[in-house]
């Protein structure tokens, strides 16, 4: 059986296809029509299962119900890492909410290329660093949700609350005795540079610092700017300092330090307490398990997208607004009590 059209609809009840359309998407502004028209067209809709196209609805609508992801940095461990967790968690609910989504992958700085190359409802945006690389997207006012990074004064973020976790991870720590303790991150510029890297990088190493400062203890950062990180670079360094725990910045970082170690003869955690940030499969497998301060990933890919469907659906404004998701300490067998 060949599908019902608007076109045969028309032509069998007897009237235009404009007319055809008009009843079946119960348009009544300016348009009037005889009852017995309007059942025959209803009724033959009704016999010959007729359903209207969604692209013909979203484009009467004005709306496309398109959302576009876009994730600055490329793929540079976007599928095992906290953006990719996120987006995946706010696909899903965009999905169930109706929308498709668009995925464009950047590794370019232009301000243009933060702007969708075709109609869309709402953005949302990862791992943005310089909120004036979002000037484009906000001339443009199209809605959008900065995911894991920065927003400009008509956006929102949501991002995690590393400020927090670095607490947490920290007085786990102090709580196990450890005094000497080092905080080690790759990075390929300063990390009090605020913009020139990812926002977690200055509030992981800053709330270090301060922490140790308050405790009275000599704050050790060290700061790895090969690419790639070797886990002997930082266990030399903990060698030179005498530190007895050591954070790591994320769990790549911190994967490295364990096959090193491994290879070194360094005992984890007899020798050196581990911990990092990040949590995930391969983080609970390790040998020893890592100890470490789980991203809300999951929670921030559904804000997210619950934050945008506010803004596409409500019209509702954030200016500027940032929401902080608290992560979770999972204490495992890389940090132990100091030994005396």
């Amino acid at each position: 059986m060949s599908r019902a059209t608007l076109k045969k609809i028309s032509k069998e009840a007897g009237v235009s296809p404009s007319t055809a359309s008009r009843v079946l998407n119960n348009y009544t502004s300016g348009f009037s029509v005889k009852p017995e028209i309007r059942k025959r067209i209803l009724e033959l809709a009704e016999k010959k299962n007729y359903r209207p196209s969604s692209i013909i609805k979203t484009m009467q609508a004005r709306k496309t119900m398109i959302v576009a992801f876009i994730h600055f940095g490329g793929h540079t461990h976007f599928s095992t890492g906290v953006s990719g967790e996120a987006l995946y968690s706010a696909y899903e609910t965009l999905a169930n909410a109706g929308y498709q989504v668009s995925m464009n992958l950047l590794n370019v700085p232009e301000p243009e290329r933060y702007v969708p190359q075709f109609p869309v409802d709402g953005v949302i945006i990862s791992d943005v660093t310089d909120p004036a690389k979002l000037s484009r997207l906000e001339e443009l006012d199209i809605p959008y949700v900065s995911l894991n990074g920065l927003c400009g004064p008509k956006g929102v973020s949501v991002q995690a609350d590393d400020v927090q976790c670095m607490q947490d991870i920290f007085e786990h720590l102090r709580m196990l005795g450890h005094e000497k303790i080092i905080y080690g991150i790759e990075l390929n510029d300063p990390w009090k540079n605020k913009y020139m890297a990812h926002p977690s990088v200055f509030a992981r190493a800053s709330t270090y610092e301060s922490l140790m400062i308050e405790d009275g203890l000599t704050p050790h950062i060290f700061e790895c700017r090969e690419k790639p990180v070797r886990g002997e670079q930082i266990l030399a360094y903990v060698k030179k300092t005498k530190a007895s725990a050591l954070i790591l910045y994320d769990h790549f970082f911190a994967y490295q330090v364990l096959r090193e170690a491994y290879l070194t003869g360094v005992k984890i955690p007899s020798d050196l307490s581990l911990a990092a940030f990040n949590d995930n499969t391969y983080t609970e497998q390790s040998i020893p398990s890592l100890t470490c301060a789980a991203i809300p990933a999951e929670r921030m890919g559904k804000m997210a997208a619950e934050l945008l469907l506010r803004q596409m659906r409500d019209g509702e404004q954030f200016n500027g607004r940032e929401f902080l998701l608290a992560g979770t300490l999972m204490p495992r067998e890389s940090s132990a009590p100091l030994m005396k």
